[in-house]
């Protein structure tokens, strides 16, 4: 999905996931029924596990989008298509499928079994678990206001299995969840959405949709508790547990169906060259990457999926970051690069760079427009590269969600600020881009980073990161003036 770096609309987003919502705040279950009754639809749960660290980057970028042969095109043109989201964790995808029929939703599965035997068998290795029933939206309603305020680029989902579920007192347990456990849920702060179903034999399926990732891990206690305190004997089980953020929500008949969560996603090419000296620090200033001409820009700029480009310049190596729209065009790029430089600027960059390749979170490229562009100097851009090495391969995902929760907000309130990245290689490496109006606050977001990562962090990231710091000489953004170069620093040609 070509990538739109310019979001204008964002108060018309809010308005599209209320309407979204309506199907995720779902307080009542019914048991598993044939037909769709006007106030209910059939929901179809497919949960893929077992994923590999490295698949990940892969699986959580382009199969399952909209646009081209993504999957969630070929589903919405399907007869009976309600909804679509996609909830992804550390080592798992759930596929939430909402048509309006059983046989729909048992063509649902079909279509998804084809396209992953087809796409994504290397990708997801293991059969997924398939749970299906209808869902009550008879009081979607109730929550209109609250989800207006809510933050909806940033939904995080908790999906709770229960097998063993005692399906002869179905009722009795709808009665108990309806009057005691979703007050609760709808009196904690970035309360969402919440649906619950069971399959008709003996599964029971629960999710709890909040605006941060602390309220929804923090909703699987209170489900723990409640359970265990009025549910006991008709849920004998501990669940099985998926939590996520909502990468993908689609709704039938809002924006002709597609997809309402930007994924601001995309992959990334960074190529950091050490130890360059004084002399070739101020020639790499002036043309080699420079626009115009046959600067390596404007080569980038023609290639297939460009999404941006940043060049930084610290004092002893440069720093490349390359934007692209799928894993494959990341990898062209540094191959390119690898041609550039042995072609043009060989004797500047005498040594091999080190290459970190992975999905990027863009969700705030767009500060480099707008009302935080209005009346900054953008010649004078700084950045900081930190690159953590040794992360923990098993949680690698787990410091991106905590610096996008703790860090990104510390960001945002600090003056000058202009974007921020974040992104992990899938095995071992995990790196984050702080662009600011100023060398000071650029160097600033290093220390409350550090902060960060020894109040919560230090299992996951047991290394100091590398750090390159300096002035932005290039950054360009496909789409934002034409993808030229936004910096007009003196020193450069073009």
């Amino acid at each position: 999905m070509p990538l739109n770096i310019r979001k204008p609309y964002r108060s018309v987003r809010l308005v599209l996931f209320a309407a979204f919502a309506l199907l995720l705040t779902l307080p009542l279950f019914v048991q598993a029924q044939d037909t769709m009754d006007g106030d209910s639809v059939f929901v179809s749960v497919r949960l893929y596990e077992g994923i590999e660290p490295s698949a990940m980057n892969q699986v959580r970028v382009l199969p399952f989008e909209e646009g081209g042969d993504g999957f969630l095109n070929i589903i919405k043109d399907a007869p009976g298509y309600v909804g679509y989201y996609r909830v992804l964790s550390d080592d798992s995808v759930a596929i939430v499928h909402m048509t309006e029929t059983a046989e729909q939703a048992d063509a649902s599965n079909e279509l998804a079994r084809d396209y992953v035997a087809e796409n994504l068998a290397p990708l997801l290795p293991n059969p997924p678990q398939v749970v299906q029933g209808m869902v009550s939206v008879e009081y979607a309603a109730a929550l209109h206001d609250m989800m207006m305020a809510a933050d909806v680029s940033s939904l995080y989902a908790s999906v709770r299995i229960y097998a063993d579920f005692d399906i002869d007192n179905a009722d009795e347990n709808a009665r108990r969840v309806e009057d005691g456990f979703l007050p609760l849920l709808q009196d904690t702060d970035g309360f969402f959405g919440y649906y619950v179903m069971d399959d008709g034999v003996d599964t029971l399926v629960a999710m709890s949709v909040f605006e941060s990732e602390e309220a929804a891990l923090a909703s699987n206690e209170m489900a723990r508790e409640f359970v265990a305190a009025e549910l006991a004997e008709f849920l004998p089980s501990d669940p099985s547990i998926t939590a996520g953020n909502v990468s993908v929500a689609s709704l039938a008949g809002v924006d002709g169906g597609n997809n309402l969560i930007d994924d601001d996603r995309v992959f990334v090419s960074i190529r950091i060259y050490r130890d360059v000296t004084a002399d070739a620090r101020a020639e790499l200033s002036d043309v080699a990457f420079a626009e115009g001409g046959d600067g390596f820009l404007n080569i980038v700029k023609d290639a297939p999926g460009y999404v941006g480009y940043y060049r930084l310049l610290s004092d002893d190596s440069l720093a490349v970051i390359h934007l692209t729209e799928t894993v494959e065009q990341a990898r062209a790029s540094t191959e390119m690069a690898r041609e550039y430089v042995a072609e043009n600027i060989a004797p500047l960059l005498p040594t091999t760079p080190q290459v970190i390749e992975g999905a990027a979170d863009v969700s705030f490229a767009n500060a480099l427009e707008g009302d935080l562009m209005d009346g900054a100097d953008v010649g004078s851009l700084h950045a900081s590269v930190r690159v953590y090495e040794g992360v923990d391969g098993d949680n690698l995902y787990t410091p991106a969600a905590v610096f996008g929760a703790k860090l990104l907000p510390m960001q945002r309130e600090t003056d000058g600020f202009f974007s921020y990245y974040v992104m992990s290689d899938g095995v071992d490496r995990v790196v984050a881009v702080s662009i600011f109006a100023s060398a000071e606050a650029a160097l600033a977001t290093n220390g409350l980073a550090r902060q960060i990562v020894i109040d919560d962090l230090t299992p996951y990231l047991p290394n100091l990161p590398t750090i390159t710091a300096g002035q932005l000489i290039v950054a360009s953004l496909a789409g934002l003036a034409e993808g030229g170069n936004i910096i007009d620093a003196p020193m450069m040609d073009g």
